[in-house]
């Protein structure tokens, strides 16, 4: 049975980690001024938060097959779409919405569709812009991509043109007994090439991308000749836009 997880819950996961920075009984704000020392990484399972920076490192690991044609995400979650992914990551997709919601970024909504009179109008996802690549090990040293070299448009045969996601931050479903669930944590949809309505993450969407229904999975393919092999450990860096953070920081 999932457990139920709502904004509350996400605001304490915030605090947990905060007070997990801060001395025993004294938030960051009330500490003592003076010389103080660089705070740790916030952490939760699977994630290192860095808040000063901006950035939020996910654990995976490669899941694509040699020959994978078509691709609805860049990632999702263990035993979920892992059919249509490159990469599965080991942390819950709440936790990763909660991670980045740290370093101070506001979720828009996924796709949404809306019946008006006999026809459906289709809402656009939105929300602030998250840059997205992944680190793995090579003959002994870090190598750092942007995520849109692994996705080839299958139109063009080429990868996509940046490494932009939109933090649009799932939705919530309410249950028979009142208590709410984190849909991601159902479908695992984290990082989406098309539009589910339920992803964490979603692309700038254009018609091909699903804008229309949610569809377009013949729009994605893998580049695997730059993609490592199936099993190989990666770090999915989740970095906050410059450009947002201003935005963020006006409001």
């Amino acid at each position: 049975m999932p457990s139920s997880i709502d904004q509350r819950a996400f605001i304490f996961v915030a605090v947990a980690v905060l007070l997990s920075l801060a001395p025993a009984g004294v938030l960051a704000e009330d500490a003592p001024k003076g010389p103080q020392r660089e705070a740790p990484e916030a952490q939760l399972p699977g994630i290192t938060i860095d808040r000063k920076n901006k950035t939020v490192d996910v654990e995976g690991k490669i899941i694509l097959p040699l020959q994978a044609d078509w691709l609805e995400l860049l990632a999702c979650m263990p035993k979920s779409r892992e059919h249509e992914s490159i990469i599965s990551l080991a942390a819950k997709p709440s936790h990763i919405h909660g991670a980045l919601l740290l370093i101070g970024l506001t979720p828009g909504k996924p796709l949404r569709a809306e019946r008006v009179n006999e026809e459906w109008k289709y809402h656009a996802p939105h929300g602030p812009k998250v840059a997205v690549t992944v680190r793995y090990e090579k003959d002994g040293k870090t190598v750092e991509v942007g995520a849109h070299e692994w996705i080839l448009d299958q139109k063009t045969k080429k990868p996509l043109a940046d490494n932009i996601w939109l933090f649009t931050g799932s939705r919530e479903h309410k249950l028979a007994d009142g208590a709410s669930v984190y849909v991601a944590d159902i479908e695992g949809n984290i990082l989406s090439l098309v539009n589910f309505g339920d992803e964490v993450l979603s692309r700038v969407t254009d018609k091909r991308g699903g804008q229309e229904g949610g569809g377009g999975n013949d729009a994605w393919g893998a580049n695997s000749k730059v993609i490592p092999a199936t099993g190989t450990k990666i770090v999915l860096r989740l970095t906050a836009v410059k450009e947002e953070e201003k935005k963020q920081e006006q409001k």
